[in-house]
Parts: C-alpha cells; structure tokens; sequence
C-alpha cells in the first residue's frame, strides 16, 4: 500500500482570504473540513500533509499528522490534492489507481501514484 500525503498545490490563493492563515485542507465544506473529508473517503491512514512552509508550524499544533514530511517513496506514494471536496461515491473505490498515473480535473493535478522508489529527473 502506498504510503498517502495530502499536498497543497499553488491555487491556494484561489480560495483567498480563506487560506491566508490556514491551509486549503483545514477549509470547511458542511460539517467537515477538507482534511476529514479526505481521510474518510480513502478509509486508510494519512501518512502526512504537505504545506505552505508558513504554516507548517501553526498546523503541528492543529492536527496530529505529520506536517512536512521527508516523503518517503520506499513502497510508492500517492499524492492527492488538498483542494479535492471528495463528495461521495468520488475517490478510488477502494482500489488504488494505477502506478505512475495521475488524475487532472481540467489542468489541475488532483492525484497523482507513483512508483516505489521513484525519483524525479
């Protein structure tokens, strides 16, 4: 299984003022923040967030996920957007997606599985 960070992409800024103090994750949609909402719908454990650097220290203090990360590619990773409302019957339906595969919504990353031990060049 593939170890799942949720990542704050650069549209951040998209969603102001609501993320000038806290992360897109953190963003309330109904009863749920962002963060929840992701959690619930993977049904697994979240092995960390990644976001803005002038937040991470704020954010250690909110939740109790690992902020920042080194991210660890020893059995793949997958990265999944922190903006995604995740309604239900959305996600992967309790199958992962395809190793080396991402998911867009118009030009906007949304997923992204990549292979153990990967390495970017």
């Amino acid at each position: 299984m593939p170890a799942i960070y949720l990542f704050e992409d650069s549209l951040y800024d998209r969603l102001y003022p609501l993320t000038l103090n806290r992360p897109a994750s953190l963003l309330r949609c109904g009863a749920r923040t962002l963060l929840n909402r992701a959690a619930r719908a993977l049904g697994q454990p979240l092995a960390g967030i990644l976001v803005r650097p002038g937040l991470a220290d704020v954010l250690r203090r909110q939740i109790t996920l690992p902020v920042n990360p080194g991210v660890s590619t020893t059995d793949g990773v997958l990265l999944i957007n922190a903006r995604w409302l995740m309604l239900p019957g959305e996600g992967f339906a309790g199958s992962w997606p395809t190793v080396n595969s991402a998911g867009l919504s118009s030009t906007n990353i949304v997923w992204m599985h990549l292979r153990r031990n990967w390495r970017g060049r």
